[in-house]
């Protein structure tokens, strides 16, 4: 009980941290998750550009010990990772009278990202830098550099790709600066009027 309440406590600490310094909230908020018991690798900041985890991502309570998150990942707000699932509960003990549940470890690999409120279940293992889009449920095994939407998550497509046609198109906004406090924001032409 007073683990949890320390939790707790570090946690909104951490929240409130965010607020006032983000920079110093990215480096503490790892070593927060690695101590609940994350996977979270010691270099996670050196793996990527400017990695971020939401205060807001959930993390199996029960089991945050099957999670497992690569270096340079970031992970949008209300994110959710489940390593359980108590689907099998009632018909295990209607037919046998036992309760009991599915555990499956989640890997996320190193500059994945994770979209907003997007769902990662049991047993999923994402390769490195797969984008998740928001609102996706994911399960399953996804090679390196995928793109997965969808409910069920599918791979549509790969970040390669997505980067050449952003590229083509003249739309990315550009980090400029040393501490990567400004960006040169590009908007798209606005379109040609309809006749």
């Amino acid at each position: 009980m007073l683990k949890k309440i320390i939790k707790s406590i570090v946690k909104f600490g951490l929240v409130v941290l965010n607020r006032v310094s983000c920079k110093t909230y990215k480096r503490l908020y790892p070593k927060y998750l690695r101590w609940i018991g994350v996977g979270i690798e010691d270099n996670y900041q050196q793996g990527g550009f400017d990695p971020w985890i939401s205060p807001s991502a959930y993390f199996d309570p029960g089991y945050p010990g099957l999670i497992s998150v690569g270096s340079g990942t970031t992970i949008s707000f209300d994110a959710c990772f489940l390593a359980h699932d108590y689907s099998v509960d009632k018909e295990l003990y209607a037919q046998y009278k036992e309760h009991g549940l599915l555990l499956g470890k989640i890997n996320i690999g190193k500059n994945c990202f994770i979209g907003a409120r997007a769902m990662i279940l049991l047993g999923t293992t994402l390769g490195d830098g797969c984008i998740v889009g928001a609102n996706a449920v994911v399960k399953g095994h996804f090679p390196a550099g995928s793109i997965i939407a969808g409910n069920p998550g599918r791979v549509i497509g790969n970040a390669e790709t997505l980067l050449s046609k952003h590229k083509e198109k003249g739309d990315i906004s550009y980090w400029r600066g040393d501490n990567y406090d400004t960006f040169e924001m590009v908007l798209p032409p606005d379109p040609e009027p309809k006749r």
